[in-house]
């Protein structure tokens, strides 16, 4: 848990240690090699004078809390691991609460040894469940780099437990962060940082004891024994973690670690003698006894001790959690040289799909106190060794998630042929893994998009980790292809169980040989292609689009089948010569050729309160027979053919919707002729399959509008049935969403409603190859809420004031990520409008600005699926990480345009354009048709509601800056993207109703009753194969994040949209008191965090800037969030976000501008309360007309002038905004003046 510095309570200062080193040039975290075993043979004393120096020392106490939570330091001589005693810390902690550090060690002015691993002390604790633990490396610049919770296991109490601080896997505070450069030659010192465990509400008190400092030799020794010409490692010494428990303590273990609900292996499945042989190679077993580790997980441990020789391979027992887990292993050789080979591991619970091999299958999974049926698997995989040359070491991959329970080394030549055997770097092997950034890198080209079906290359502990999901979602349905050609087309998550429902699979009698392989064939659309044991090419595929409601099998193969699990269906319907033909599925029975080339197959058996999915299949080759045949206890067809099969549509017939049993149950008398003529009419569409989907955007600025014309690509069937085929061009489902509940969308010729539903909402297509529609610009591009100075209000004057205050306590130094600096530049940067010009406030703008341009900062991202690069944050918290890029990059975007406009600095932009772009480029790379959206994931899954409501504003912020320095062709493409997004965020107000309808509700990451569905509020987000997961109304994030935190933006579209009136007074005013009494205290939870603070303060912006709630009740809610809350006390404090809630009071207490600031630069901004006067004064940057929008809150100006003369007043209550046109004509500079009158329209 990673808390802001400035709220610790430093709780004492203690120790003096001298370290030998000299200086040396400063060296990146992560670089050093790990020497050969020889070199740490023999650890070196390192703190040798740590306990006299602990001895006598006083307790220095920092930190406004310090009264609430207490720790005090002694000298133990009574206690100690080895020597006359031992620091003793006592404490007291508040649970979940604020850090407090213990400056366990201080380095007085000497440098850390060059080739120093990490530290090592030992710990002991008498109530390890009362407290958490960090290890904090902290530099004299006052970064800070962090290890998590250094306990690797539950210690008992009173036993004393190693603790290792690896240097390589520190993690850096980003609050402190400046350069982003892990300094040796800066280390000043070591803390020992206490939090109180969380999950109870008193306090959490306790003694821990701290003793034996020393140096980390990385090398672990270990032992081995020889065994029928193998040598096997003896890992007991090193295991770290747990994985394997009996029934009668299943809570022993976790395979999980702490990540996920507790899972663990059944020891009763064990192998039970020391030795197990699998695939002709022996292991040494462990020990599965309660309360002993049993395997290791994979953090580049090293290895040394067994016996030194000629080895020919290595063998890993090993599992991987969270899927497939690969990494390199370092081989270590007498004569000082070093070579890498790949250990590439299954998931645990797929099956073997990296040319590993099965050895342990497990019939269930302990979860929790119950079983499962998941089937656990562990793993027998290789790696090629030099026989030449003896084999002294080997370090594993830094992957947490691989997990390893045995290794043995072969002395045979040539060894067992089990397990890959690979001999190779896993980036040579697998060249997706391989990191090559061009040393030219521009983004002055658009990306292509890679919509939801990207992956992601990382670098986590400088090694490259891959993900690309395998569960991928259509317009009706997902595809899960793990372990393709085995798969499923199925409604994840759709039964009230949580579990899937499967509409059904192709199956083809032949085994995988390989890993699937997943192919982009464009933003739209993908292939699983499986390679085959006995077959050349890839005789298996499908396509998976976005575009249409089918996926596409293409079949190689003389025989499949269709497969639906539970039972399969009970009836097809098939053309015949006459009319439609309907029968029962009986087994053995032989189908007719069908006359048109269709089958549609239901379940008419269902109970009457159940539902059911009939299937289209599409075929575009007669088959000589197809059979009815039953395989795992349901019935299929099976299709046989003289040739290859050719190509297979399947689709739900009516898309997500749920067709009640008791209607399909009367198809069994004659299918329906409105249910024929849709079979009909989608075979012949499915003639020509949509592969691709190209939009030209024509924005209309004069008009406010942009048109998208979109031209498809299709793969073209070759049916050997007598059809015509039908070319249709739909438009993104949730443009059709927006549309039906009131967006300005209009359609172009041709369009027309399919009657069909998929995940974002109706399908609506022309016939055809194109088709055309448009939506407004959105007027954000141009104009933003401006701040106010507000004067002739005694109790605004001392809001301002209290602000003020806030905002010229400037930062001592920039002590957040990229884009936690970024923004706060929505406060910072208009500041001057309030409260005048201030130097120092400019400053730290600049500084901002240029440090969120540092190349230092930025990092070069790939997305693996189309091969093309972006740049991110690379001091976010979770820079690493598939998800909140869209978050990260839209804080940065916004926060770079509010610095430079400003600052009136352009110059900033033109020298940093490039890296502008590259940071935009995600926005291109991942962007979704059907739900015209940026993803939170890299990977697709799912769009959060806070990040895409970032995006957007970070698409403004781009918008704007290409006007500023002049590039046309990126304002084009921000304009379509961020039109785009606001119509998706239009939608997403209605998408819960979409959901309900359909019966189709996910909440949390699981099925919910369509009764507890909230439909109020917006949804926490869109999902890839769900549609949406729903806002958790338990949760008080979940009752936010649509207008999470300060977005002056959003507040004037929701305005501008109805949404204000409509959705979020009730929802403000009524719901969320009701749901949460305590919402403005900062007493709320969010996942047992207390987030109310600043999510509180998000409510007093909403109240203030878009409800028009008096300053003075805003001001009370606000005091009751300061006033001695227990937030202040246990988690992140509402001070630094009460900023915002009084810029919003003092803006919200005058009528609201919105400014063109693509036209002009706003140098003043303030309003007399007293008497009613409102003046701006503005600089023109560009030419044209544009016009300056006033909110009057409902009081009908009585007079506007610009530059002294008279304008007419076009005031419009129905939208409460005064409009003041402006044109080249003013001049260079516009002063406004507006005289607001008084009382109702």
């Amino acid at each position: 848990m990673l808390k802001h510095p400035t709220m610790w309570a430093t709780a004492a200062l203690i120790g003096l240690t001298s370290l030998c080193g000299s200086p040396r040039p400063r060296a990146a975290l992560g670089e050093r090699e790990i020497p050969p075993p020889a070199a740490h043979a023999v650890p070196r004393p390192l703190l040798a004078d740590f306990n006299a120096g602990l001895e006598g020392r006083g307790v220095r106490r920092e930190g406004r809390h310090a009264d609430d939570q207490r720790v005090t330091t002694t000298w133990d001589q009574a206690v100690a691991f080895e020597g006359e005693g031992s620091l003793r810390i006592d404490y007291r902690l508040t649970p979940g609460g604020q850090s407090v550090a213990v400056e366990t060690v201080r380095l007085e002015g000497r440098a850390l040894p060059d080739d120093l691993y990490g530290f090592e002390f030992q710990a002991r604790t008498d109530a390890p469940d009362a407290v958490e633990l960090l290890i904090d490396l902290r530099e004299r610049s006052g970064e800070i780099w962090q290890q998590a919770t250094v306990f690797p296991a539950r210690p008992q109490p009173g036993e004393w437990m190693r603790i290792p601080v690896v240097l390589d896997m520190l993690r850096l505070v980003t609050w402190t962060r400046e350069n982003g450069r892990f300094d040796l030659d800066q280390v000043e010192g070591l803390d020992l940082v206490l939090s109180g465990a969380r999950g109870a509400d008193g306090p959490r008190s306790g003694s821990l004891w701290i003793d034996a400092f020393g140096p980390l030799d990385p090398w672990r020794t270990i032992g081995g024994t020889d065994h029928d010409g193998f040598h096997l490692l003896d890992l007991s010494g090193v295991f770290n973690s747990d994985a394997v428990a009996w029934k009668s303590n299943p809570l022993d273990g976790d395979f999980h670690t702490g990540e996920w609900q507790q899972r663990t292996l059944p020891a009763e499945h064990w192998p039970d003698a020391p030795v197990a042989t699998y695939h002709g190679v022996p292991f040494a077993m462990p020990s599965v006894a309660d309360g002993l580790n049993n395997h290791l997980r994979s953090q580049g441990q090293c290895l040394t001790g067994f016996a030194a020789g000629p080895y020919s391979a290595a063998y890993f027992l090993a599992s991987g959690k969270f899927g497939d887990q690969a990494g390199d292993v370092t081989l270590y050789y007498a004569d000082g040289t070093t070579t890498r080979a790949a250990l590439d591991i299954s998931d645990w619970s797929v099956g073997p799909t990296r040319g590993d091999q099965v050895a342990i299958r497990f019939p269930f999974t302990y979860h929790e106190h119950r079983t499962e049926p998941r089937m656990p698997m562990i793993y027998l995989q290789s790696i090629r060794l030099d026989p030449t040359r003896p084999l002294v070491g080997l370090r594993l991959p830094r992957r947490d998630y691989l997990k390893v329970f045995s290794i043995t080394l072969a002395r045979r030549d040539p060894p067992p042929a089990a397990g890959a055997l690979h001999d190779r770097p896993l980036e040579e092997i697998d060249p997706r893994y391989r990191v090559v950034i061009p040393e030219e890198l521009s983004f002055a080209e658009p990306a292509r998009s890679a919509g939801v079906y990207g992956g992601y290359l990382a670098r986590r502990n400088e090694e490259p980790v891959i993900d690309v999901p395998t569960l991928n979602g259509g317009l009706a349905f997902s595809i899960e292809g793990v372990q393709f050609p085995r798969h499923t087309l199925q409604w994840p998550r759709a039964l009230l169980d949580n579990s899937d429902y499967p509409l059904g699979q192709i199956q083809i009698d032949a085994r995988q040989a390989g890993h699937p392989i997943l192919e982009l064939v464009s933003s739209t659309c993908m292939t699983y292609t499986a390679p085959l044991e006995g077959h050349d090419g890839h005789p298996f595929k499908v396509y998976l689009s976005r575009v249409s409601p089918a996926a596409l099998y293409e079949i190689g193969l003389e025989h499949y089948r269709w497969h639906e699990p539970g039972g399969g269906p009970t009836h097809v319907a098939y053309a015949d010569g006459d009319g439609v033909t309907v029968a029962p599925l009986k087994e053995g029975a032989a189908l007719p050729l069908p006359a048109e080339p269709w089958l549609l197959l239901w379940h008419a058996d269902r109970k009457p309160d159940a539902f059911d999915a009939p299937m289209l299949l599409v075929l575009e080759r007669k088959p000589e027979r197809i059979e009815v045949a039953r395989r795992m206890g349901s019935l299929g067809l099976n299709f046989r053919h003289a040739g290859t099969a050719g190509h297979v549509a399947v689709m739900p017939l009516h898309g997500i919707e749920r067709i009640a049993a008791g209607v399909t149950a009367d198809w069994a008398a004659g299918l329906p002729a409105d249910v024929a003529q849709r079979c009909r009419a989608w075979a012949a569409r499915l003639q020509r399959y949509p592969l691709e989907v190209t939009a030209t955007p024509a924005p209309d600025e004069a008009a406010g509008r942009i048109t998208f014309t979109e031209h498809f690509r299709y793969l073209d069937l070759a049916s050997q049935w007598d059809v015509t085929p039908r070319s249709i061009a739909p438009v993104p489902p949730v443009a059709a969403l927006a549309r039906a509940h009131g967006y300005p969308v209009e359609w172009g010729a041709g369009l027309r409603p399919l009657d069909y539903a998929t995940l974002w909402g109706p399908l609506v297509a022309a016939e055809g190859e194109s088709a055309s529609w448009s939506i407004p610009l959105p007027d954000y591009l141009e104009r933003t809420l401006i701040p106010t100075n507000v004067t002739g209000d005694p109790f605004i004057e001392q809001r301002k004031q209290d602000l003020a205050g806030r905002l010229r306590n400037i930062p001592r130094r920039i002590n957040s990520d990229n884009s936690g600096d970024s923004g706060a530049m929505k406060l910072y940067a208009p500041a001057h409008l309030i409260i005048g010009e201030n130097a120092a406030i400019a400053d730290y703008c600049r500084r901002v600005a240029r440090n969120i341009l540092n190349p230092d900062n930025i990092k070069v991202e790939k997305e693996l699926q189309t091969g093309q690069f972006f740049l991110m944050d690379d001091r976010f918290w979770c820079a690493d990480a598939a998800y909140d890029k869209e978050w990260a990059i839209g804080h940065m975007l916004q926060g770079l345009w509010q610095a430079a406009y400003h600052l009136d600095d352009t110059a900033l932009l033109r020298e940093n354009w490039d890296t502008i772009r590259g940071l935009y480029r995600y926005y291109q790379i991942i962007f979704d048709w059907p739900t015209a959206s940026t993803y939170t994931m890299v990977t697709g899954q799912g769009a959060n509601s806070d990040g895409i409501r970032f995006a957007w504003e970070g698409m403004l912020g781009m918008a704007r800056m290409a006007r500023m320095v002049g590039d046309e062709p990126t304002w084009r493409d921000v304009a379509a993207r961020s039109a785009l997004q606001m119509m998706n965020l239009y939608a997403s107000w209605f998408a819960p109703q979409w959901a309900v309808a359909h019966d189709y509700t996910v909440a949390a990451g699981r099925r919910i009753p369509v009764s507890e569905a909230e439909t109020g509020f917006a949804p926490d987000g869109w999902a890839e194969t769900t549609g949406v997961g729903l806002a958790h109304d338990g949760d008080f994030f979940q009752v936010t994040h649509a207008f999470f935190m300060y977005h002056p933006d959003q507040l004037l579209y929701l305005h501008d949209y109805g949404l204000d009136e409509a959705r979020l007074r009730p929802w403000l005013m009524e719901r969320v008191p009701a749901l949460h009494p305590n919402w403005d205290d900062g007493n709320v939870r969010s996942d047992g965090w207390y987030y109310g603070s600043s999510h509180s303060v998000a409510h007093l912006v909403v109240r203030s800037l878009l409800l028009h709630q008096p300053a003075e009740e805003v001001y009370a809610h606000l005091r009751r969030m300061l006033d001695d809350t227990r937030v202040l006390k246990e988690w992140y404090s509402p001070e630094g976000a009460a900023s915002f809630a009084l810029m919003a009071m003092v803006t919200g207490a005058a009528p609201l501008a919105a400014a063109p600031v693509g036209h002009y630069y706003v140098t003043r901004h303030d309003y007399d309360a007293a008497g009613g006067r409102q003046v701006l004064e503005m600089r023109r940057t560009r030419p044209g007309a544009t016009e300056l929008r006033v909110r009057c809150w409902g009081r009908v100006p009585r007079a506007v002038e610009v530059n002294g003369e008279p304008r007419q007043i076009d005031y419009d209550p129905a939208s409460d905004y005064l409009r003041v046109p402006l044109t080249d004509d003013d001049g260079e500079t516009a002063r406004v003046v507006v005289q607001h009158g008084e009382g109702e329209p």
